[in-house]
């Protein structure tokens, strides 16, 4: 049987359907699979010249927006140094209480050379007589269906000393904050209300009241303690109020 142009045509038609719908499917699966970043980090941990060593973390507090997926992943550096190259220091544990995460994942950096655990690694000092720091990256994927808020701590044990017979062990606690939060519809309502800045119909002073409102929420929402429903429908009603109170030229 022969097959006509027509034919061939609607045959070749469904099948690019078909792969397309196919791609998509994958596409939306890989997409629900994949765990959402932070929308903000903040608040960095430094203590310095402490029990011979200097430790450093490039945040301690994550927030999320609420994802359909329900799938989150925070990461952040660890930083360790002595603060003499002839002293003595050596991480002894590093654990995470609080967060009920379902992955951990601890990546050294490849300046650590062969140090690649946190338990165990001795800091080092170079043939010059220069302390050297060691370097992980931590992430920690958790899941949750509704908007929490988690106060876990990072707990540090370490031994250090000026010579190895006169070091102790000592516990450090790092508090951390981890949020998910549902925002919605605020991000979506300050970003339409951009448009009124471009319409050109209202008076310069108004529009500066709408601006004031719309920098200051902004600057609000980068502290995490800042996240909650009673906030967001005082800054919904308050955006509103500012729209209200346009004035035409």
């Amino acid at each position: 049987m022969q097959i006509g142009k027509k034919t061939r045509f609607i045959i070749s038609f469904c099948l690019v359907l078909l792969i397309a719908g196919l791609s998509a499917g994958v596409f939306a699966v890989a997409n629900a699979n994949k765990a959402v970043l932070p929308s903000l980090t903040a608040v960095p941990f430094d203590r310095t010249y402490i029990d011979r060593m200097d430790l450093h973390i490039d945040a301690t507090q994550f927030v999320f927006m609420m994802d359909d997926s329900g799938k989150y992943k925070l990461q952040f550096t660890f930083t360790a140094e002595k603060t003499e190259a002839d002293f003595y220091a050596i991480l002894d544990d590093f654990y995470i209480l609080g967060l009920p995460y379902t992955e951990m994942t601890v990546t050294a950096a490849s300046a650590n050379g062969n140090t690649v655990a946190i338990p165990g690694a001795q800091l080092p000092a170079d043939y010059n007589g220069n302390t050297t720091p060691l370097q992980w990256t931590i992430e920690l994927q958790f899941e949750t269906a509704e908007p929490v808020h988690y106060t876990p701590t990072l707990q540090l044990t370490y031994t250090s000393g000026t010579k190895y017979d006169l070091s102790e062990t000592y516990r450090l606690e790092i508090p951390l904050v981890v949020k998910v939060s549902d925002l919605s519809p605020l991000p979506q309502i300050m970003q339409e209300a951009e448009v009124y800045f471009t319409l050109g119909i209202y008076t310069e002073d108004s529009l500066a009241l709408l601006r004031d409102k719309l920098d200051e929420i902004e600057l609000a929402l980068r502290s995490p303690e800042n996240f909650n429903d009673t906030q967001k429908n005082i800054w919904l009603q308050e955006i509103a109020d500012c729209i209200n109170r346009l004035s035409p030229l």
